[in-house]
């Protein structure tokens, strides 16, 4: 059956994209950025949760690291979104699956 072929390969290519951003999301920071102000100096740190514990790494002042890890921080967030969508998708092709 064409329907039932054309299935299995989207199953396949969702499965191996599921793999890859969870792949993906390992290497970029979790958390987000944070920024205290004392005086007219900016501190800018990275909080996040391990555990139950929230953790908070002091990241600097160099506009280049912080642009970084905000950018780094936003692919993660793009990528997060693009693995709900993946979830989705596989719970429909199980279930169209199932019909057959």
């Amino acid at each position: 059956m064409l329907i039932k072929s054309i299935v299995l390969e989207e199953k396949k290519r969702n499965t191996e994209m599921i793999g890859a951003y969870e792949k993906a999301l390992e290497s970029l920071p979790k958390g987000n950025l944070s920024v205290k102000k004392v005086g007219n100096n900016k501190y800018y740190y990275l909080k996040y949760r391990n555990d139950k514990k929230v953790i908070t790494d002091y990241i600097g002042k160099a506009a280049g690291k912080i642009k970084y890890i905000e950018e780094q921080i936003k692919r993660r967030k793009h990528y997060e979104a693009m693995l709900a969508e993946l979830y989705k998708e596989k719970k429909v092709i199980l279930k169209i699956i199932g019909g057959f």
